[in-house]
């Protein structure tokens, strides 16, 4: 039984068979930091903020180790499935943030999972956990 319910999983979430590279970084913390300035004189964006993507693969080909994001506090209510969020777990990647796409929302609770990841995160993510919505990728 056991050996049937694995390769059910291997079907529906199939492996990685091998990594794909990651580009460099293409701007500078400088530039970076330039580009938010001026991202947040635009109307509706003066609470935008920029971070960096840590080199764990996770969330590509949507983003790639390495790149900048553009990343805006938004109503926790606001959420919609497909949305990717940066949140803090104390019970997930020791607490440290993580960028990952909400895949459900259910009970006032959003369910992640990194886009290349073959399994869904571990815990669930409520208002005190979320910090930020994607809006945009500096290349």
């Amino acid at each position: 039984m056991r050996k049937f319910l694995l390769s059910i999983v291997d079907a529906l979430f199939p492996a990685q068979t091998e990594e794909r590279p990651s580009p460099k970084i293409r701007i500078t913390a400088e530039q970076a930091d330039q580009i938010i300035k001026a991202i947040q004189k635009i109307p509706g964006m003066e609470d935008c903020f920029i971070a960096g993507i840590a080199p764990t693969n996770s969330m590509e080909p949507t983003l790639d180790d390495g790149q900048y994001v553009v990343l805006q506090p938004r109503d926790y209510t606001d959420l919609i499935t497909g949305d990717i969020i940066m949140f803090e777990h104390p019970g997930f990647n020791n607490g440290l943030p993580v960028l990952h796409r909400i895949i459900e929302i259910s009970q006032g609770y959003c369910q992640t999972k990194g886009d290349n990841n073959a399994y869904k995160d571990p815990v669930k993510i409520g208002p005190e956990h979320y910090k930020a919505v994607w809006r945009a990728t500096l290349d």
